[in-house]
């Protein structure tokens, strides 16, 4: 049997995602209107802008309120998260932002930077975080894509849910936070932190490149913009994984994440 899931993206950027009788939901790249995703994804606002009209909003506490609620009730509560919508990087031509499990000096990290749609390709990457528009008839925005094992499984129970994605749509027009937060897989298998551990990202060197490192919780820093958030629920009651973002003198930001 075989049951045919179709994401319509804002103007014409389509994703369209084949749920089969096997474990694994498979996406075509071919349906993604490049042209159209770049212009997106370069005019997403900076991080600073984003947290600044989030913290203004009152919206923002009743809506992760009723976002848990959704979360827990589909069962989804050990991946799906919702991210800060903002770019530290431009894509160019026919690129797409994406995150690899790769060694950075010897150390274990994920890093994020535009790579060609081949690359993209090539290392077998999905969708990991969807904007939605704010229209009711266009579901989501393609955001960052990521090549970790997780994704694929992730992306799997999220395609045997639709009505998830409807859900969350409303929600975050609801709210008017559909322009501050995606929809996104936040679990990875390439990179776990322990306990005691925190996640880090910095995109200071090499340039343009996002590199999230596991570091001592120690070292976490009070002067930081908060990125990501995930839920609690009953099928994992002591893990939340967090991220936060701090710019430094030089424009450049760090991110800091931990599980708690």
């Amino acid at each position: 049997m075989k049951i045919k899931s179709k994401l319509s993206l804002t103007l014409g950027v389509t994703l369209q995602i084949l749920m089969m009788s096997s474990l694994h939901a498979e996406f075509d790249w071919d349906d993604v209107n490049l042209e159209i995703h770049r212009k997106h994804y370069n005019n997403l606002p900076s991080v600073e802008e984003s947290d600044a009209q989030l913290r203004v909003s009152t919206q923002f506490e009743p809506f992760l309120k009723k976002a848990e609620e959704v979360v827990v009730q589909y069962e989804l509560e050990d991946s799906i998260g919702l991210r800060l919508i903002h770019r530290h990087f431009d894509l160019g031509e026919k690129q797409v932002m994406a995150e690899n499990y790769e060694l950075v000096k010897n150390v274990p990290s994920l890093v994020t930077y535009a790579h060609s749609i081949e690359e993209v390709q090539d290392k077998k990457a999905l969708p990991a975080s969807w904007i939605f528009s704010g229209n009711a008839d266009q579901e989501a925005l393609l955001f960052e894509a990521s090549s970790d094992p997780e994704i694929r499984a992730s992306s799997y129970k999220l395609q045997q849910n639709p009505e998830f994605f409807e859900e969350m749509n409303t929600l975050l027009r609801d709210h008017q936070l559909n322009n501050l937060l995606s929809v996104a897989i936040l679990k990875r298998d390439s990179l776990v932190a322990k306990k005691g551990e925190i996640y880090v990202e910095a995109n200071t060197l090499p340039k343009n490149k996002s590199i999230v490192q596991v570091w001592n919780k120690n070292n976490k820093s009070p002067d930081s913009i908060r990125t990501s958030w995930s839920f609690k629920g009953p099928r994992q009651p002591k893990c939340v994984r967090v991220s936060q973002c701090i710019p430094n003198d030089r424009g450049e930001h760090i991110v800091y994440g931990w599980h708690q």
